[in-house]
């Protein structure tokens, strides 16, 4: 800096250094410490008046280089002392970008916070880090010390500092507190910290300035992890990320059950379903305390029962346990069982027997329910076609005999050594009871099967009477019509009966014509098809109308084909009426079930050639009886010296041969 005087002069006075200086004021005799000018010489110009016009004096002054010096030196603590030369005022300096720090006196040192590296340092004479005095460098070595970290189940840190002072600090995260830690190297059990990765800085230094080591410890997520182990439906707990011991709860009604560590197994006897399992940090599992809370679900395991015909029990288990146990009503033996399956379990009287699953010896834990119902033998009758059946004696075991109420087997027939006997030789169209012996004589009953009738059938008779349809009223000409549909099968169907309900005949007697007609255009066919034979209808009820089925071809009725039941008074019935019963429903019976035969759900009524639907939508209440087409052989176009031969009722190619007079060459057709 540069300091001024004036002699020999009175009063104010303003100077200029050099010619681009500003006008300045002086009062007195002397200014000091003027500073800002760089090295060299610089002239003064004293002047008597404000805009330094009137010279009175002038001198000169030169700055000359300084020699000041600094030194950087980096301390065993890895604190930095800076010493500067050649200077005695006050001095500022700067570290790197760093702040303008201000100095008194030579030395400054503790200069801390500074990473591994090498890093430059200026002084400066003015308080902006203006005016350079000297500059020096230091380098910090890397720290030799380490930081490892230990996460303990809790979950609680370690931290341990190799090669590092006795005397250290640290910090957790950057807005961590800096914590102290005196003559040992390691920290235990640092709690507090939530799931996440955390980093730990140890420093030299109380302000955690000067880095020694660093490290980061990651706390896991509080995860409740369960599994289920379905080899014996038992439950395995683990806990990860939470505290050593703990206490947990399944369902809200479950007791409260301490916990060790971090795995809790075997948890044993709950049932099919869902649960919820909450985790609490203290005993008492207080309400809206827990920690975290996951859920499992028992695999749903089903017990099947399976009475067989000599009335022994399988069990099946699905979803359950490799090995299991189950018991036969609660007072039942518990009884071991591997693998899914136990078969051919005997012993047990008529009636309802529950059975139980379960996981364990001690059939404790329950797994599957269920229950099984062994009944008096049943006798049961199933393919029946138009001359054959078969019989099937269920719930029984050993020899048996059976008779029916009528046909072929009207005597005591057997024994039968199965389950099952095959019926033959029976009438079409016939229904049949049958009834199963225990001993030869058909003395001690087993079982009466249901009633069945041979062939295929379609009935309404069973729906309500409603209304009548006239054939003949008294005039001769009044006719009703039935409209059936035959079932699916390829080879067709012969026709044996066509049963009507009717009230009782008015006037005088007569002959009732019972015929097949074909469908023409949802009419029946002028002509008939099939002419049937019966009784007249003279009192109230069914009556039967039956067709030669056994010689007669025209019996015959083509699969999945629409026929009509017209029924007419001829003219010797002229005083006569027939009141055919009607019906409104359409939920007519079929035999077998589902044979695919139906009966129309509105009839037709006419006179003459004309036909109009019956009122209200009502149809005849009729029984229609057919069965398998039989095979027959017709001979036809008959000349004297050729014939035509027709196979009917089977599909295929087949061969024939003369037998009289004379026996001829067996020969094929195609079809």
């Amino acid at each position: 800096s540069v300091d001024l005087a004036i002699s020999n002069h009175q009063g104010n006075w303003w100077f200029k250094i050099n010619w681009w200086g500003s006008c300045t004021a002086v009062t007195g005799t002397s200014i000091t410490g003027i500073q800002g000018y760089n090295l060299g010489t610089h002239s003064v110009w004293a002047y008597s008046d404000s805009n330094c016009g009137s010279q009175i004096a002038s001198t000169t002054f030169t700055i000359a280089p300084h020699n000041a010096g600094l030194s950087a030196v980096v301390q065993s603590d890895r604190s930095v002392t800076l010493t500067i030369s050649n200077w005695t005022n006050n001095w500022y300096f700067r570290i790197g970008y760093g702040t303008c720090t201000a100095v008194s006196g030579a030395t400054v040192s503790g200069i801390r916070g500074y990473s591994a590296g090498t890093y430059a340092v200026g002084a400066f004479s003015k308080s902006d880090c203006t005016d350079f005095l000297a500059d020096a460098n230091f380098t910090i070595p890397p720290p030799t010390a380490t930081l490892t970290t230990t996460v303990n189940p809790g979950p609680s840190v370690d931290l341990t500092l190799t090669n590092g002072p006795s005397n250290w600090w640290f910090r957790i995260n950057w807005w961590g507190t800096c914590t102290a830690v005196s003559s040992t190297n390691t920290v235990n059990n640092i709690q507090g910290y939530q799931a996440g990765t955390h980093p730990v800085t140890a420093y030299s230094d109380s302000g955690c300035n000067t880095e020694l080591a660093s490290s980061s410890f990651v706390i896991p997520e509080l995860v409740l992890a369960i599994a289920v182990d379905s080899s014996d439906r038992s439950v395995d707990l683990t806990l990860t990320g939470g505290p050593n011991n703990w206490w947990f709860k399944i369902g809200w009604w479950g007791g409260c059950t301490a916990a060790t560590g971090t795995t809790f197994s075997n948890i044993r006897g709950y049932q099919s379903g869902s649960y919820v399992v909450a985790v609490y940090p203290a005993a008492g599992c207080a309400a809206g305390s827990h920690i975290t809370a996951e859920s499992f679900t028992m695999p749903t395991a089903t017990l099947a029962t399976t009475v067989n015909t000599d009335r022994s029990v399988d069990l099946t288990l699905t979803n359950g346990t490799t090995n299991w146990w189950f018991r036969i009503n609660w007072w039942g033996t518990c009884t071991a069982a591997s693998g899914n399956t136990v078969s051919n379990i005997q012993g047990y009287q008529d009636g309802t027997h529950t059975v139980s699953a379960y996981s364990d010896s001690g059939c404790k834990y329950h797994v599957a329910s269920s229950s099984f119902t062994l009944l008096p033998p049943t006798l049961t009758a199933s393919d029946v076609t138009g001359t054959s059946a078969t019989l099937t004696l269920d719930g029984h075991t050993g020899q048996w005999w059976y008779k029916a109420d009528a046909g072929p087997d009207a005597t005591c027939q057997g024994p039968v050594s199965g389950a099952t006997e095959a019926l033959t030789g029976l009438t079409p169209g016939t229904t049949y009871t049958y009834t199963a012996y225990s001993d030869s004589g058909c003395a001690t009953l087993i079982a009466t099967a249901d009633s069945f009738t041979l062939g295929f059938s379609v009935s309404n008779l069973d729906e309500t009477f409603e209304a009548t349809c006239a054939v003949g009223d008294f005039s001769g000409g009044s006719k009703c019509a039935v409209a059936f549909t035959t079932g699916g099968r390829t080879d067709g169907y012969t026709l044996f009966s066509i049963s009507v309900s009717f009230e009782a005949k008015y006037g005088t007697p007569g002959d009732m014509v019972v015929a097949i007609h074909a469908n023409d255009n949802n009419e029946p066919g002028s002509a008939a098809q099939i002419t049937l034979s019966g009784s007249n209808p003279d009192t109230a009820g069914v009556h039967t109308w039956t067709c030669a089925w056994e010689t007669d071809a025209a019996c015959d009725l083509d699969a999945s084909a629409t026929y009509f039941v017209v029924m007419t008074a001829p003219t010797s019935a002229v005083n006569s009426h027939y009141p055919l019963r009607l019906t409104g429903s359409d939920s007519e019976v079929t035999a077998p079930s589902g044979n695919g035969w139906s009966i129309a759900d509105t009839g037709l009524e006419g006179s003459g050639g004309f036909w109009v639907s019956m009122n209200a939508n009502r149809t005849g209440m009729v029984r229609v009886v057919a069965a398998e087409a039989p095979v027959r052989l017709t001979a036809s176009s008959v000349t004297s010296t050729g014939a035509t031969l027709a196979l009917t009722g089977r599909t295929g190619a087949w061969s024939y041969q003369q037998t009289a007079p004379s026996t001829g060459t067996c020969a094929n057709v195609a079809s």
